[in-house]
C-alpha cells in the first residue's frame, strides 16, 4: 500500500513536470512569437520614418514652391496696377485732346 502510494505520487510528480515542460514550451514560442513581432514592428516603424520624412521634404518644397509662386503672383498684380495706372492716365490724356480739338 505505501508503494502504490508512492508510485501515485510519483505518476502525479511526473504529470506535472509533463505540464511544465509543455507550459515552458509554450511560453519559450510566445516569446519568439513576441519578439518576431518586435523585429516586425520596428522594420515598420522604421519604414514609416522614411516615409515620414519623404513627405515632410515635399511638404517643404512645396511650401516653398507656393511662396515663389505667392511672390510671382504680387509682382503680376504690380504690374497689373501700374498698367491700370497707366492706362487712366493715357485715358484722360486722350479726353483732354478730344476736348481741345473740339
Amino acid at each position: 500500500e505505501f508503494q502504490q502510494r508512492l508510485e501515485k505520487i510519483l505518476e502525479e510528480k511526473e504529470g506535472r513536470l509533463s505540464d511544465t515542460t509543455i507550459c515552458k514550451e509554450d511560453l519559450t514560442q510566445t516569446l519568439r512569437d513576441f519578439e518576431d513581432a518586435n523585429v516586425s514592428l520596428t522594420t515598420d516603424i522604421a519604414a514609416l520614418k522614411a516615409s515620414h520624412k519623404e513627405v515632410q521634404g515635399r511638404l517643404d518644397e512645396t511650401t516653398e514652391s507656393l511662396i515663389e509662386t505667392k511672390g510671382a503672383l504680387e509682382e503680376t498684380k504690380g504690374s497689373l496696377d501700374e498698367a491700370e495706372r497707366q492706362l487712366q492716365v493715357m485715358t484722360l490724356k486722350r479726353e483732354d485732346l478730344a476736348e481741345k480739338l473740339e
